[in-house]
């Protein structure tokens, strides 16, 4: 009996573990659709400025088509890039819209509620190991799914020790008291009542001698049960250190992209600038400047994209390495 007290709160302990691991899947979960909510926020303002700008390109052009300067291909050409730049506008807002809808759900919100999201004000990047040999060490004392299988091992060998049990003799202790009425007898129930009481004490002792086959069956069982949690747990573990390294090589990678973006984004962004003078002064066509404004937008869009995935995974590797219990 006080074995499987034991096992019980094992059990319960381990349902514990599954319910914060189920927690941190949520979280993680609402963390990555939040982070891309913010991604096509982001994409909405570029999308914006871009249909601004072809929209002064347009006017411009047409100016200049009006007064003969230039061909009539440049002119349309603007004209195409502006309603390029709208239905790259509509895409983003409705990329949004969805990824807000996805939000909500994952909140269990009405689809139909007011709901806007902002960028936090503090920083929001987490601080992470640089070495990902500590960070494994301290997600295998820490994330829930590995301290389950830990105590599944335990529950396992538990197993054992119930089935085993099953080799002890057993000694009962019984006891029972009762009376009877009968409508035959003359005495009336009371007088009945008191002279039919007995009490009854027994001590049973049951030794087992036929069932040592059942037994020394369930114990082997119970110990192959025990050999596949430690083969679980450490299954566990391997995929625990797979998508850690994971993480990492994605993190360290964002971050390098990051960077080429930042570079990439300075020299497009002087490039568009002097396009737009250039076509200003008629010293370009129209295809010149929209080219220069697609790759600004390019760079723009690689950048954020970098930016956010950096924040993903830096934010994922700091799930496996905090204290969720």
């Amino acid at each position: 009996m006080n074995k499987q007290i034991k096992q019980n709160e094992l059990l319960l302990n381990q349902n514990s573990l599954f319910v914060e691991a189920a927690k941190s899947d949520i979280e993680l979960t609402i963390t990555e659709n939040y982070l891309q909510a913010l991604y096509y926020k982001e994409s909405i303002i570029i999308a914006e400025n871009n249909l601004q700008s072809s929209q002064q390109e347009t006017i411009f052009a047409e100016k200049r088509y009006n007064a003969g300067a230039i061909a009539k291909k440049d002119y349309s050409d603007a004209i195409s890039q502006e309603a390029s730049n709208k239905y790259d506008l509509i895409n983003a807002k409705n990329s949004y819209d969805a990824q807000l809808i996805k939000l909500k759900q994952l909140l269990n919100l009405s689809t139909l509620a007011n709901f806007e999201i902002e960028e936090p004000s503090e920083v929001y990047e987490v601080e992470i190991l640089n070495n990902l040999d500590d960070a494994y060490a301290q997600a295998l004392e820490n994330w829930p799914s590995i301290k389950a299988n830990m105590l599944n091992i335990d529950i396992s060998e538990s197993d054992v020790d119930i089935a085993k049990s099953d080799y002890l003799p057993s000694l009962s202790l019984t006891a029972s008291a009762g009376s009877g009425y009968t409508s035959i007898q003359d005495l009336d129930f009371f007088d009945q009542y008191e002279l039919n009481f007995n009490q009854r004490v027994g001590l049973s002792l049951s030794i087992p001698i036929f069932n040592n086959g059942q037994t020394k069956a369930n114990v082997a069982k119970a110990k192959i049960g025990v050999e596949k949690s430690k083969i679980q747990l450490q299954n566990s573990k391997n995929e625990l250190f797979e998508n850690m390294s994971l993480a990492y090589q994605n993190l360290n990678s964002a971050e390098e992209q990051l960077a080429a973006a930042e570079s990439a984004i300075n020299a497009a962004e002087d490039s568009y600038n002097l396009a737009k003078k250039q076509f200003d002064q008629g010293l370009i066509n129209t295809t010149d400047v929209i080219i220069a404004q697609n790759t600004y937008t390019n760079a723009r869009q690689n950048y954020i994209q970098a930016k956010y995935l950096r924040i993903l995974y830096s934010r994922l590797i700091s799930f496996y390495i905090e204290n969720r219990t």
